[in-house]
């Protein structure tokens, strides 16, 4: 993969989904289902396979094909979670960057409600929140829990650094609540 012009012809901040990706095979499929039916399409999906044995490879191979805002970065040894990320970021040509997990389903206005924030506060940080659904041993769903309150802010700038850490599989719901999984932040390279 080459990395390519950052010229686009749509309009808008080019925000760049950084997805690394290990074994997901069983989830990613809704993953880029959830990207692909976003309202806001100025976005680019760096996805990095960090070394699959399970097909992941292959479905995001397939998924780069059919849509070019998709590229498929390969690792050929797994090296882990932040090693993926960091490949990813330099690979990105947006003007905004997003931490996206392929465990994760998204709403359609996701990105369109988190870049409003952003761009109408000004902030180089958007946090937002998400849903934690919980399943049985059997794998059938027992109940789903918003992680925190609508209420809380949801953009700042860089001098009001948040804590971040990722918990369980997650089902993101609304863009504007702080949380301690997602982030949508300015590149400032």
């Amino acid at each position: 993969m080459n990395r390519r012009d950052s010229s686009m012809t749509e309009t808008g901040p080019l925000i760049s989904i950084i997805m690394p990706c290990y074994n997901t095979a069983d989830y990613l499929p809704v993953a880029l289902k959830g990207l692909l039916e976003q309202s806001y399409t100025h976005w680019e999906l760096i996805a990095v396979d960090d070394a699959s044995t399970d097909g992941t490879q292959q479905l995001l191979a397939q998924a780069a094909v059919q849509d070019k805002r998709i590229h498929l970065v390969q690792h050929q040894e797994n090296r882990g979670v932040a090693h993926a990320r960091n490949t990813g970021l330099t690979w990105a040509q947006g003007d905004y960057i997003w931490f996206a997990d392929p465990d994760d389903s998204y709403e359609p206005e996701l990105l369109s409600r988190a870049l409003t924030c952003l761009v109408h506060d000004q902030a180089d940080i958007c946090v937002f929140g998400h849903w934690e659904d919980y399943y049985s041993p059997q794998g059938g769903f027992s109940y789903s829990r918003e992680v925190c309150p609508e209420a809380q802010l949801a953009s700042c700038n860089l001098n009001r650094l948040l804590s971040l850490a990722t918990p369980g599989i997650s089902s993101i719901r609304d863009p504007l609540l702080i949380t301690i999984n997602c982030v949508l932040n300015r590149l400032l390279l």
